[in-house]
């Protein structure tokens, strides 16, 4: 957990998504899923596959930002898994949405 979490900080992400060997999107882990561990128990003897959503809100790499942008405001995320044919192609943050919409407008 401790590596999970200098990941996060490191990367400057609020959230990484979770493979499995072939490639597979398996779960989301987010800050908040940290924060909630932390707060029910000693989080550093948990593995990441104990604390990750595990039913991961997606979007095909053929998505629209509109559609995107949707989900971001439908929705408490703040980073989409990008995938193609169920693999793991990317990720898309509602920052970068925001920079997108806002360039396109102004």
């Amino acid at each position: 957990m401790s590596e999970l979490s200098s990941i996060l900080i490191k990367s400057k992400m609020s959230g990484l998504p979770v493979i499995d060997k072939g490639g597979e999107l398996v779960g989301f882990v987010s800050e908040r899923d940290v924060i909630t561990s932390l707060a029910q128990s000693s989080i550093m003897k948990k593995k990441v596959k104990d604390i990750m959503t595990k039913k991961v809100i997606s979007v095909k790499k053929e998505t629209s930002v509109e559609e995107i942008s949707k989900i971001f405001s439908e929705k408490s995320i703040r980073c989409l898994p990008v995938l193609d044919g169920g693999r793991l192609v990317g990720t898309i943050l509602r920052k970068a949405v925001i920079d997108r919409l806002l360039g396109y407008y102004y």
